[in-house]
């Protein structure tokens, strides 16, 4: 049974949870495990960072153990593509659970088309998550300066907003 507390409950933008807790992006990249995160008790759910195409994360030791309760990863992009996360996450389109959907571009896309790449993503992921979390700081994407050009970062925000009216977050480095 899951454990819920109404002096838990807050709002994310215009979205009920339960209480505070959101699994962040990368603890189900591909939305095979919605389900259960949500039963253990998350509020909402983050899936991916889900790209467009399919594409190969990063090669070698991707996970490890620093010490006892403190792991690292550099998994990067791996994704199977927004097609086959979003067939994944159809089958909470009516459920209760909150779901966002982590998105990147793919890693080999050109600088001046990934607002027209983040825009098919989202409109493949929209009809079955809550909202959305650009990734602005994954590192494989960062190598190129990707984001930290404001003029990218806006144009990508608003052709994201012309698609879906859901909420939209950035997810930035500290």
């Amino acid at each position: 049974k899951r454990f819920t507390n109404k002096r838990l409950e807050t709002t994310l933008g215009n979205i009920q949870l339960d209480n505070f807790l959101m699994v962040g992006a990368g603890w189900t990249k591909t939305g095979q495990a919605v389900q259960t995160l949500w039963t253990m008790g998350a509020a909402a759910v983050v899936v991916g960072g889900v790209v467009l195409n399919k594409q190969r994360g990063n090669e070698g030791k991707t996970q490890d153990m620093l010490t006892s309760g403190v792991s690292w990863n550099y998994i990067g992009l791996k994704s199977p593509g927004a097609k086959v996360v979003a067939d994944r996450l159809s089958i909470y389109q009516n459920s209760k659970i909150p779901i966002f959907a982590n998105i990147a571009p793919n890693t080999q896309t050109l600088l001046k088309d990934i607002p027209q790449n983040l825009t098919l993503t989202a409109s493949m992921l929209n009809p079955y998550v809550s909202g959305f979390e650009l990734d602005c700081s994954c590192p494989n994407l960062n190598k190129k300066g990707l984001f930290q050009d404001l003029n990218l970062l806006t144009e990508s925000v608003e052709a994201i907003q012309d698609i879906t009216n859901k909420f939209l977050t950035l997810k930035t480095s500290p």
